[in-house]
C-alpha cells in the first residue's frame, strides 16, 4: 500500500542519517554509541521483514518483468544488511565491543559502504526521481557521443593553441603563465577543459593568449564562444526534450497526474454546483439550474468546460439521469465530467457499438413482425406501414 511504502522510505531515510552520524563517529576516533547500534539493528530487522511482506504479499508479482531488478536489489541490500550484522555481532565478541582492526573489521566497513545504496529505494516511491533516474540511464549513450564531441573539440584547438605557446616560449622562456597554461598538450587540454567547465574564468584562460600573439587569443575565444553558447546550450535542450518524453511514457506518472486532475476537475465542479444552488441543499433543481444559467460567470465556467450554455434544457435532461427534476453533486460531477472536451475515440467506439445494438434489435423486432403478420392483421393491428 502506499502508506506501506511511505513508512519504509522514512526507514530508508532514518538508516541513511544513522549511517553519516557512525561515519562522523568513527571520524572521530569515538566509539559507536549503543543507542546507534540498537537503531542500526532495527533498521537492518525492518528490511528484511519488509522483504519477506513483499514477497509474501506480492507473490509471482514480486519477480515480475517490470519489478525484477528492484527485487533483486532489495534481496541483495538485505543480505549485506544481515551479514553486516553478523559480521558486527561476531567483531564485538572478539574484541569486547570495539570492531577489531583485521579481516573482519575491513569486511564490516566493506559491507557498510553499500547501505547508503538504499537510498536509491526512494527512487521507486518518487516519480520526479524516477523520471531523473531513467533519464540518466537512458542518456548514458548520449553522454558517451557529448563526451566525443567534447574531446574532438578540446583536442584540435589544443593542438593549435599548444604550436603556437611552443614558438612563443622558445623566445619567451620566462613567461611561466603561458608555460604552465599552455607548455604541453595534455596542460592545454586541461585548461580548455577547466574554461569549459567553469573550473577557472575564461578571462584568466584567455589573456595570457594576447601575449602569444592576436590569432591565438582570437582562436581561444572562438572556442569560448562556441562551446558555451552552442554545444553546451544544445546539449542541454537535447536532455531536457528526453526529460519531457521519458516523463510522458511514466505510465506510474501519467496515472499519477490523470487522478489529480479528475480530482480538481471534481473539486471545481462542487463549488460551481454549489455556487448555482439557491437554497443550498446541495441539490440542483431545474428552476435553480436555468437560472444559474443567465449568470456571466456560470456562462464563463460552463464555456470553458466546453459546454454550450445556450443548450440549457438539453444539458439539464442529460445530467438528470434518474429524471427526478433534480441533479445531485454526484450526478453534476460525473455528467460535466463526461461532457468536458471534445469527443474521444473511445466515445465514438461507444456510439457506434450502441449503434449496431439498436440495429439488431430493430432487426429482430422486424423480423418478428414480418412472421406474426397474418396473426397481427387479425387482431386488428396494421403493419403495412412498416418496410418489412
Amino acid at each position: 500500500s502506499e502508506w506501506f511504502d511511505y513508512a519504509v522510505s522514512l526507514v530508508v531515510v532514518t538508516n541513511a542519517i544513522l549511517t553519516g552520524v557512525e561515519v562522523q563517529v568513527e571520524a572521530a576516533g569515538s566509539s559507536r554509541p549503543i543507542g546507534l547500534v540498537a537503531c542500526e539493528y532495527f533498521c537492518s530487522t525492518v528490511f528484511a521483514l519488509e522483504l519477506i511482506l513483499r514477497c509474501l504479499g506480492q507473490g509471482r508479482d514480486f519477480c515480475s518483468k517490470g519489478q525484477r531488478l528492484w527485487a533483486v536489489s532489495d534481496t541483495v541490500l538485505v543480505i549485506f544488511s544481515l551479514v553486516e550484522l553478523i559480521v558486527d555481532l561476531t567483531s564485538d565478541e572478539e574484541g569486547g565491543g570495539v570492531v577489531q582492526v583485521g579481516s573482519s573489521g575491513r569486511l564490516l566497513k566493506i559491507i557498510k559502504m553499500f547501505r547508503i545504496l538504499r537510498l536509491l529505494r526512494m527512487v521507486r516511491f518518487l516519480s520526479e526521481l524516477r523520471v531523473m533516474a531513467h533519464m540518466i540511464a537512458n542518456s548514458m549513450m548520449s553522454l558517451f557521443w557529448l563526451f566525443t564531441l567534447l574531446a574532438i573539440l578540446v583536442y584540435v584547438f589544443s593542438i593549435i593553441l599548444t604550436q603556437g605557446a611552443t614558438e612563443y616560449l622558445k623566445e619567451e622562456s620566462e613567461d611561466l603563465v603561458v608555460r604552465d597554461r599552455y607548455g604541453a598538450l595534455f596542460a592545454t587540454m586541461y585548461t580548455l577543459f577547466q574554461a569549459m567547465c567553469g573550473g577557472v574564468s575564461w578571462g584568466d584562460v584567455t589573456t595570457p593568449l594576447q601575449r602569444v600573439g592576436p590569432f591565438y587569443f582570437v582562436f581561444a575565444l572562438v572556442y569560448i564562444f562556441f562551446c558555451i553558447f552552442s554545444v553546451l546550450n544544445i546539449v542541454t535542450g537535447v536532455f531536457v526534450d528526453g526529460a519531457i518524453e521519458l516523463a510522458k511514457q511514466d505510465r506510474s506518472m501519467l496515472l499519477a497526474k490523470e487522478i489529480q486532475a479528475r480530482e480538481a476537475s471534481a473539486a471545481h465542479l462542487e463549488e460551481l454546483l454549489t455556487e448555482m444552488d439557491a437554497d443550498g441543499d446541495k441539490i440542483l433543481t431545474q428552476e435553480e439550474f436555468f437560472e444559474s444559467m443567465e449568470k456571466p460567470n456560470i456562462k464563463m465556467n460552463m464555456a470553458a468546460l466546453s459546454v454550450d450554455p445556450g443548450e440549457a434544457h438539453m444539458l439539464f435532461s442529460i445530467l438528470d439521469e434518474d429524471g427526478d427534476g433534480a441533479v445531485s453533486i454526484p450526478e453534476f460531477v460525473e455528467g460535466m465530467q463526461r461532457l468536458k472536451g471534445e469527443a474521444k475515440a473511445f466515445d465514438v467506439h461507444m456510439l457506434m457499438y450502441a449503434n449496431r445494438h439498436l440495429l439488431h434489435v430493430c432487426s429482430g423486432l422486424f423480423d418478428w413482425l414480418a412472421e406474426n403478420k397474418s396473426e397481427l392483421n387479425e387482431l386488428g393491428l396494421s403493419v403495412h406501414s412498416f418496410p418489412l
